[in-house]
């Protein structure tokens, strides 16, 4: 006698006329294995055809692992426009012979169920979704089986619809989830597109995304909610000069334009004074899939005036092309222009110069949720080379790199891992092209731009608990070595410790931190702590 595992041939047999229909398994008045009991939460569940396939692969994947080779769905009748099957389990074995043109291999159940579930990733994620493994078995004491491949349709991907409409561009989705009409059909990519969605773009998925077969092509249904993510924010005050006695303005304004023409761009103006004559105004402009394409553009500007030191002007732009798997490769154009205010001596470090360099970068952000993400990482990398101008032409380069990762340890806790290295390289420094580090971003517990060094290598370690989907409590740790070839090869290394607390919902977000910091192995002072205190407002 011979049997046939699968329901290939009855899905392909109707699929032509019965494509738009439901599908349900009903219920039997035969027990099902107590193996196989979890299948019962399906009956009655009407499916449409793709989400069908999906659930038959998942059963076939489970009898198989079960010992439940001769596992089948039996047809019954067609009621209220549902095709309703019966669950036929068939007898329990503990292994089987594979039979190949040479050999007998025999395989137990999980090893059998994890060959068949193989070669189904392959098919689906190849254009052919409904791809059937089928077992031709011979009944005995040790059965003796054949696998028999039916492919089906090959599937290509058709168009994208968000619902709700117009709050993103089709395109955009396209280029992000790379899934361009016209190619096969690959599952993998629909199961990654609801982290690509939550991790890259203002939006969450209000649930799985979903496919349909439309003119014998996938077409893809997205169904988002949108999460404010442009933000405003500012605080100002008056600060008097210690040396003019004059009041000077200081404080602090952020704004941030995420999606506003539906294109997944990003704008960002931000204006602080730390100290009386001492002003950064920065903007930065990310305009991804130009027309619709893998290309798309970063830009930047930024004007800081360090007290009676030194005025500086930055402008980069640069040219992004998107990669596999969220990798983006970079093209950048940088021009770096800074002028002493004071009178130049050996003793003051500083001059007046200009670079201007080229350079090429990469990028990957993978998060699962932006505001507040679980798992995840973010990465990016650059290196730079130009022509310095000073006093004489000189050979400058820098090379940067930081990366974060969010590890998941239970459902609510989280370890965040931070790393980051900096150099900058000519054969003469000035103290006006250093890298300003420290401060709420980089190295809690020490204040804004503490310290100008050359080289820098950082680490952070910060243990979170999530409170809620916007909320959580840390604990960090931050590390550094720094270097300032400037001041004669100064080296030193400071650390932080301390805790925060992060509060929020879609409507905003406050950051609250308190950070103790220590350099030149001097132990840590309660009395030397700093409070960070940020606040968000988003719409």
């Amino acid at each position: 006698m011979r049997s046939f595992i699968g329901i290939g041939f009855i899905l392909f047999l109707t699929c032509s006329t019965w494509a738009q229909g439901y599908y349900a398994i009903e219920n039997s008045s035969n027990p099902l294995p107590k193996a196989l009991s979890v299948l019962q939460s399906a009956f009655n569940t009407k499916f449409l055809l793709p989400a069908w396939q999906k659930k038959y692969n998942e059963w076939q994947s489970l009898a198989l692992a079960e010992g439940y080779f001769l596992f089948a769905l039996e047809p019954r009748a067609i009621k209220d426009s549902v095709q309703y099957f019966h669950i036929n389990p068939g007898p329990f074995f503990e292994g089987i012979a594979l039979k190949s043109p040479t050999e007998l291999n025999y395989l137990s159940a999980k090893e059998l169920q994890l060959l068949v579930q193989d070669s189904l990733n392959w098919y689906v994620n190849n254009g052919y979704p409904f791809a059937q493994i089928s077992l031709q078995v011979s009944s005995g004491s040790v059965p003796i089986a054949t696998l028999q491949t039916t492919k089906g349709p090959e599937v290509k991907w058709g168009q994208i619809h968000v619902k709700p409409e117009g709050v993103i561009k089709e395109k955009v989705l396209a280029n992000l989830l790379q899934i361009e009409s016209g190619t096969l059909f690959s599952e993998q990519q629909l199961l990654q597109a609801e982290m690509q969605v939550a991790g890259q773009l203002p939006f969450k998925l209000l649930r799985s995304p979903e496919w349909a077969l439309e003119e014998q092509s996938a077409a893809v249904y997205l169904f988002l909610e949108r999460i404010k993510m442009s933000s405003a924010t500012g605080i100002i005050g008056l600060q008097q000069n210690p040396s003019t006695q004059q009041n000077a303005l200081v404080g602090e304004l952020n704004l941030q334009l995420q999606n506003t023409w539906q294109k997944n761009e990003k704008f960002t103006l931000h204006w602080r004074s730390i100290a009386p004559q001492t002003q950064l105004l920065k903007s930065t402009l990310t305009w991804p899939y130009i027309g619709g394409s893998s290309y798309g553009v970063n830009a930047g500007f930024s004007l800081y005036r360090r007290d009676t030191s030194f005025l500086e002007l930055k402008g980069n732009i640069g040219l992004t092309y998107l990669l596999a798997n969220n990798w983006q490769l970079l093209a950048i154009l940088d021009y770096w222009q800074s002028n002493a205010l004071t009178n130049v001596t050996a003793l003051s470090n500083l001059a007046t110069f200009s670079t201007l360099s080229y350079g090429i970068g990469l990028q990957r952000q993978k998060l699962d949720f932006l505001p507040n993400p679980r798992k995840g990482m973010q990465l990016k990398a650059s290196y730079l080379v130009g022509n310095k101008k000073a006093q004489s032409d000189l050979l400058t380069w820098r090379l940067e790199l930081s990366q974060r990762y969010f590890l998941p340890l239970t459902k609510r806790q989280v370890l965040s891992l931070s790393q980051e290295f900096a150099h900058i390289q000519s054969a003469t420094l000035f103290s006006n092209e250093l890298y300003r580090f420290g401060g709420l971003e980089r190295m809690r517990g020490f204040d804004e731009e503490a310290f100008f060094v050359s080289t820098l290598a950082f680490a952070g370690l910060e243990y979170r608990f999530l409170l809620d989907q916007y909320a959580h409590f840390l604990v960090f740790t931050d590390w550094a070595w720094l270097q300032n070839k400037v001041l004669g090869q100064q080296q030193t290394s400071v650390y932080a410790v301390g805790l925060g607390l992060v509060l929020g919902s879609e409507n905003g977000q406050f950051k609250l931190s308190y950070g103790l910091g220590s350099q030149l192995g001097q132990p840590l002072q309660l009395n030397a702590g700093k409070l960070h205190v940020g606040f968000i407002s988003y719409f």
